[in-house]
């Protein structure tokens, strides 16, 4: 048995824009350049690299017919000055000469390139050269895999790969996947969809790498299993709400589960109050506008749609739809915000894949949005139902993100959170006493900074934290947590001392 004595060490970061924390954050928009190339769609035969990319270097959108063949579920990535560094589906990346990624196939994905939204990239806060490739298949568990760009003569390669987030795949998830910052404008949480279940799933990646204690949030409808894999997930620019959307996979119409509109914490991670939207058919493509009041849908059979967020009154958010465009043929995809404040939305087919449709101006209410139907010849090949998955915050505003100016003038001081029992075996609690301080993550750390796996339960309104330890070896630990009280960030250590 262990007996353990606690030292309190506090220490807190200014998070601010000030000279002193211009290293410890990002302003997400400033990185907006890593979506400025993309990759999607299909070639025009078989094995041909002549599928369609955008690049936007230039403002306006040129078309690329030089890729691999996508499908769906596909991502692409560029670095900070714009230029393309890899793009994927869930089963295999693609370098920017369009060979495939050194150690970039063998990625365990979906071999009918069909899920929604199966691939995404986020870069390493505060690395040069890493970025996590995330990767989900429908109706299996999500994987990452580990790309180094520095190696390969600056092409990159995949390090390490199908490593399961949750360590085991025993929990399956639907083809949904999307990404934003946290409130700090570092971070970035990515999100996953349960199957059969209405549990979301955020992790957050930091400096630290991918933390794998997941925040769940249950909430919402609980979709059948035909309707739950197929259609895609997105935050607004802001990372104030969330919008998820059903396609029946079966009868590709008439899903039974309606879109939900959600609220999202950016500095939690959880998912609350959840607003079920009237029901179009078989809904596919989902966007926000760049200044966050606006929400399109896009149906595989029929109709594409705005609501007008800019009330908080459920009844007038639904009473706000509008019909943009409908015919009987139509078939869109996903829906992607671009560098020029223009979305983009896929269709599908060669007979109507051979364009992209544009919401000229989102901001805009109702047909003030400029619909296109044929907003962007495609030229020589043809899209899917996808379309490049990105970072959503990327095309946010500084102002968006108000924990990135707040700076800590006075230390939080350790009354406001107390650790016991002291001793403890395998377990203890943490409990928080002010009803403005907000934990945000918790991990304990050996003296050889290894992290310990750690189980952990909020009760109370997360006003008491449960950890259980698995097997607790070592002498010492320290208890890294962050959080915000009054959405400014502190940092707080506790060192835990191990005596036999």
């Amino acid at each position: 048995m262990f007996k353990f004595t606690f030292l309190l060490v506090v220490s807190f970061f200014c998070f601010g824009l000030g000279a002193n924390a211009q290293n410890l954050v990002s302003n997400p928009s400033k990185n907006k350049i890593r979506a400025n190339v993309w990759y999607f769609g299909h070639s025009s035969v078989p094995f041909a690299k002549d599928a369609p990319g955008l690049d936007f270097t230039n403002g306006s959108p040129t078309v690329k017919n030089d890729g691999n063949d996508l499908g769906d579920g596909c991502s692409s990535i560029s670095d900070t000055t714009g230029l393309l560094q890899f793009y994927a589906i869930n089963l295999a990346a693609f370098d920017r000469n369009h060979d495939t990624l050194a150690n970039g196939s063998g990625l365990i994905g979906d071999s009918w390139k069909a899920t929604s939204q199966g691939s995404l990239m986020v870069p390493k806060p505060d690395s040069k050269d890493t970025i996590y490739l995330f990767t989900v298949n429908r109706g299996e568990s999500a994987r990452y895999h580990i790309v180094d760009m520095s190696l390969n003569g600056g092409l990159g390669s995949i390090v390490k790969k199908n490593i399961f987030l949750r360590g085991m795949p025993k929990v399956q998830m639907t083809g949904k996947m999307a990404a934003v910052h946290h409130c700090n404008g570092k971070d970035v949480w990515v999100m996953f969809h349960e199957n059969q279940s209405n549990r979301f799933s955020a992790f957050l990646v930091t400096s630290n790498g991918v933390d794998t204690n997941e925040v769940i949030s249950p909430v919402g409808l609980i979709p059948n299993n035909s309707a739950c894999n197929y259609g895609d997930m997105k935050f607004s620019p802001n990372g104030k709400k969330l919008v998820i959307t059903y396609a029946d996979d079966s009868t590709w119409s008439n899903g039974p589960t309606p879109s939900q509109l959600f609220d999202f914490d950016n500095s939690t991670g959880k998912v609350s109050n959840s607003l079920t939207l009237p029901k179009e058919g078989a809904e596919r493509g989902c966007s926000f506008s760049p200044d966050n009041q606006k929400l399109y849908i896009g149906t595989t059979d029929k109709n594409f749609v705005q609501y007008n967020l800019s009330s908080s009154d459920s009844s007038q958010i639904i009473n706000s739809r509008t019909l943009l465009f409908s015919c009987t043929l139509c078939a869109w995809g996903s829906m992607q915000l671009a560098l020029d404040g223009k979305i983009y939305v896929a269709r599908s087919g060669s007979d109507h894949g051979d364009s992209l449709s544009v919401i000229q101006t989102p901001n805009s209410l109702g047909l003030a949005s400029n619909f296109a139907y044929n907003g962007l010849s495609l030229k020589t090949s043809y899209g899917a139902l996808g379309l490049a998955n990105l970072i959503e915050s990327y095309f946010s505003d500084i102002s968006d993100y108000p924990c990135i100016s707040a700076i800590i003038e006075k230390p939080v001081f350790s009354e406001f959170i107390k650790v016991f029992p002291n001793p403890f075996e395998h377990s203890f609690s943490i409990s928080i006493e002010n009803n403005n301080l907000v934990i945000q993550s918790i991990k304990m750390i050996d003296i050889l900074g290894r992290q310990e796996r750690i189980n952990i339960s909020y009760l109370n309104n997360d006003k008491l934290i449960h950890i259980d330890s698995e097997n607790p070896t070592q002498s010492t630990y320290f208890i890294l947590i962050e959080g915000t009280v009054n959405r400014k960030f502190f940092k707080k250590s506790i060192i835990i001392h191990a005596k036999n």
